[in-house]
């Protein structure tokens, strides 16, 4: 039987490492730094064909904005001291729309930079914060639209059950979002001037928004402008009457006096047979001319409907694009800002 104590000796066995390539593995030395990742730029843009249609898209809309815009503003602004604000139609008043538009921005840059030293302070606690804002504002609207119609109640309901949804599949990664935020505020405290670039962004994106509010206000004022010269006309061509050979199908009615028409009657019976039918073929053909004219005036109806309903989707056209180009300026210089910051982080990771 063997011996406990040949069981207690310690011997040392070194057992080669090797990894899956047949190469020796060192343990013993540290990994490779990270290498600080270099761009090439020698391959020329990948996106040259849509930088050429931002560019003329900025373009067309700085000069129809000074073009159509600018005079209706400061017309505008001279007929504020007659108390005659000026109108782009019946329905609509630009005072309102330039009031509304500039205090969103005024409050969503505000609210930019208050973020931004929010996360740098407490990111972990922002986002929890941010994440019951969003519950309690869904249940406000669900109050609010229970007073007003019951049934709409269930839309934010919907929300919410959503909302709720994703917390509880993302709390657990609060903390790795937290340490991501950290760094990038780590990142922005060792290149304040990022601060400056997003401020200059800041007021480019003022800028676009400025000269797209004169393109917006020019455009719909022309475009107001040409349909109501288009409805006019189609009104006024309703009321003129329709003309048959050159005469005029509007006729007005005379009604003889009375003593007139008993002595009709009474002289009707003895008015011989040719008589009476040649006064038959004469209302016949007054009766023919009345439901010409009918006929025409319903016909004039009918395309003015119609051209009518063309004007109304052209205008909706138009007004799909001009949010369209909104949009695309706005999310592309947000995207320059987004990359500049995203290239900063990057060089603050791998130099330090």
């Amino acid at each position: 039987m063997a011996d406990k104590g040949m069981f207690n000796d310690r011997v040392a066995v070194n057992i080669p490492l090797k990894s899956d390539d047949n190469t020796e593995a060192n343990i013993n030395n540290d990994p490779p730094a990270y290498q600080n990742p270099h761009l090439n730029f020698n391959n020329g843009w990948k996106d040259l064909g849509f930088a050429i249609v931002f560019a003329i898209h900025i373009i067309v809309v700085i000069v129809v904005g000074l073009v159509l815009g600018l005079p209706i503003v400061l017309q505008h602004m001279k007929q504020i001291s007659l108390e005659k604000p000026l109108r782009l139609s019946a329905d609509f008043d630009i005072k309102p729309f330039a009031y509304s538009l500039s205090g969103a921005a005024a409050v969503g840059g505000l609210l930019s930079f208050l973020t931004l030293f929010a996360l740098q302070l407490c990111a972990g606690h922002f986002i929890k914060c941010s994440f019951f804002i969003l519950i309690m504002m869904q249940v406000l609207l669900g109050v609010g639209l229970f007073f007003v119609f019951p049934p709409l109640c269930v839309i934010p309901g919907v929300f919410i059950l959503f909302t709720l949804i994703f917390i509880s599949c993302v709390r657990k990664r609060i903390t790795f979002a937290e340490a991501h935020l950290q760094a990038g505020c780590a990142s922005l405290r060792s290149h304040p001037s990022l601060i400056l670039v997003a401020v200059l962004m800041l007021i480019v994106e003022f800028l676009w928004f400025i000269f797209w509010c004169l393109m917006f206000v020019g455009v719909i004022r022309a475009l107001n402008i040409d349909l109501t010269t288009n409805k006019v006309n189609m009104t006024s061509n309703q009321t003129q009457p329709a003309t048959i050979y050159g005469l005029s199908t509007k006729t007005t009615p005379i009604r003889p006096p009375t003593f007139l028409m008993n002595e009709t009657r009474k002289t009707t019976d003895n008015t011989p047979y040719s008589m009476k039918e040649g006064t038959r073929k004469k209302r016949m053909n007054s009766y023919s001319n009345d439901e010409q004219s009918q006929h025409m005036n319903t016909s004039q109806n009918l395309t003015s409907n119609t051209e009518q309903g063309n004007s109304g989707f052209i205008y909706k056209i138009v007004v799909f694009f001009l949010l369209l180009s909104w949009y695309w300026g706005a999310i592309t210089f947000g995207n320059i800002i987004n990359f500049i910051t995203a290239c900063t982080v990057g060089d603050w990771w791998f130099s330090n």
